[in-house]
């Protein structure tokens, strides 16, 4: 039987790989490895990113609504713009991340790390 889009991305590990503007809303990418990955303006919306790392990827402007980042890894991660409106990130390491301008409502930050994290301008 084929493997499901989710399933072929969750195994790889996309460390620097370019997925600008890509549809990955809904997908259980959980526990993957995108650190340095351009993921700007990619739609995310409602995807499992728990327990992966995205350490310094770029997710600028990227559609994040509802997802999953419980405990994952955004260490120096660019989500300026990112739509993080409902997003779960308790416990997420968001360490130096740069969040300016990005949505923030009713996103669970309990546990996080922010610690030097950018959050200019963001509601």
């Amino acid at each position: 039987m084929a493997e499901s889009i989710s399933e072929e991305i969750s195994k790889k590990v996309l460390s620097g790989e370019t997925l600008e503007n890509c549809d990955l809303s809904g997908l259980d990418l959980s526990k993957g490895t995108f650190d340095g990955a351009m993921m700007s303006g990619s739609n995310l919306r409602m995807a499992n990113l728990r327990n992966a790392s995205l350490d310094g990827a770029d997710l600028s402007h990227a559609n994040l609504e509802g997802a999953d980042l419980r405990n994952t890894s955004l260490k120096n991660t660019n989500l300026a713009e990112a739509n993080l409106e409902g997003a779960d990130l308790r416990e997420a390491n968001l360490t130096e991340a740069n969040l300016t301008g990005a949505i923030l409502q009713a996103a669970d930050l309990r546990g996080a790390d922010v610690w030097q994290a950018e959050f200019y301008d963001t509601n």
